[in-house]
């Protein structure tokens, strides 16, 4: 396995994501596997200049509906609190620096309770990403998770993969202590 360079990446991914989401019954895990590999193999990611100071900065580094990667600047102790992915799936990956990724499934048979419903997640991972290091998430599995910066602050690339257009994230609060400690199950509801 060779190095691949950000566009010979990109390059690579777009088609294989177009194929996924034509499928009447996409093998989402498989795929993420798949790109997850060329993710793991990516020489240096782009070097953009984030536009200001804020604790989380973000910044378009490819666009091509299905796929769409966005870099991350993550200050010192700064998160991107617990949010959904609604029709779509994705791969983290650390750059520089390191974060904390929880990861939750809706528990009970609909993974979208309605607004206003309190209803219980549960942490199905808590990886430490550092460079090289990936995370991902399926419309199924882990589709819920807390990102947060370490000491140092953190630079991500999150590579997307859209079934739909309008596909977007719905931000929850989550209650600190566990309902169920030993499941790790905690209570929630969308904001």
């Amino acid at each position: 396995d060779k190095d691949l360079v950000f566009d010979a990446l990109t390059k690579e991914d777009l088609p294989l994501a177009e194929e996924l989401v034509k499928q009447p019954k996409p093998n989402e895990e498989a795929y993420l596997l798949r790109i997850s590999s060329l993710v793991s193999r990516l020489k240096e990611a782009p070097d953009p200049k984030f536009p200001g100071q804020r604790p989380v900065e973000a910044i378009q580094a490819f666009k091509k509906v299905p796929f769409v990667v966005i870099q991350f600047k993550l200050q010192a102790g700064a998160a991107i609190p617990f949010h959904d992915h609604r029709e779509y799936i994705g791969i983290l990956s650390a750059v520089a620096g390191e974060a904390r990724v929880k990861s939750y499934d809706v528990q009970g048979d609909d993974p979208r309770p309605p607004k206003g419903k309190t209803f219980q997640i549960r942490e199905t991972g808590d990886r430490l990403l550092t460079p090289g290091r990936l995370s991902y998430l399926s419309r199924r599995q882990d589709n819920i998770h807390d990102v947060r910066a370490g000491k140092e602050g953190a630079r991500l690339l999150d590579f997307f993969t859209f079934f739909k257009e309008d596909g977007t994230s719905v931000y929850l609060n989550v209650e600190e202590r566990a309902k169920d400690a030993e499941k790790r199950i905690y209570e929630a509801s969308w904001k």
